[in-house]
């Protein structure tokens, strides 16, 4: 029973994500046009996701260590999902996934997502799938996004709501590191 709790946990949020288009004006006209690919969703991002399982007798969250990474329809992260059952005495299960999987971006900013988790620590479900929606907001700088569809050995589908948000690097000046 344990597995299928932290199992149905939804992907650390990567899988339904918001995005804001960025604005250009058409030639000429001043009309106001909205472009949207797969490359306005890349860099490495912060996510984190809550939801709940079982007909709602399960919570979890997920969180990614490290940054989430997406580039060109592709992401991969490793993410800590935490799971519980209120009010019994089920103790808190703990595990971390290595997730991988693919994105697509409409031309409105919308998208699609997928993934396969595969558990590398914890007593938890071995393998999930999820799917997710979503759309950019802010040039690609955040991400919010609602998990639909998990499936894999003892799962209950459950619902998740999540964000992402675009990690800036400090920059590097190596006249002040000489």
């Amino acid at each position: 029973m344990l597995k299928k709790h932290a199992v149905s946990a939804l992907f650390f949020g990567l899988l339904i994500l918001t995005i804001t288009p960025s604005l250009t004006f058409a030639d000429g006209g001043g009309e106001c046009q909205q472009g949207f690919s797969n490359s306005s969703l890349n860099g490495s991002y912060s996510c984190s996701s809550t939801g709940t399982l079982n007909s709602g007798t399960t919570e979890f969250s997920t969180n990614v260590v490290g940054p989430a990474s997406f580039k060109d329809g592709s992401l991969s992260s490793t993410f800590v999902l935490t799971s519980r059952v209120p009010n019994t005495g089920i103790p808190l299960i703990v595990c971390m996934y290595s997730s991988v999987g693919t994105y697509s971006v409409n031309s409105d900013g919308s998208f699609t997502l997928s993934a396969t988790n595969t558990l590398a620590q914890g007593a938890c479900t071995p393998t999930f799938s999820i799917t997710e929606f979503g759309t950019i907001s802010n040039s690609g700088q955040k991400t919010d996004f609602i998990g639909t569809s998990v499936t894999g050995a003892g799962i209950a589908v459950g619902q998740s709501i999540g964000t992402c948000t675009r990690q800036q690097l400090p920059e590097f000046h190596a006249a002040e590191h000489r």
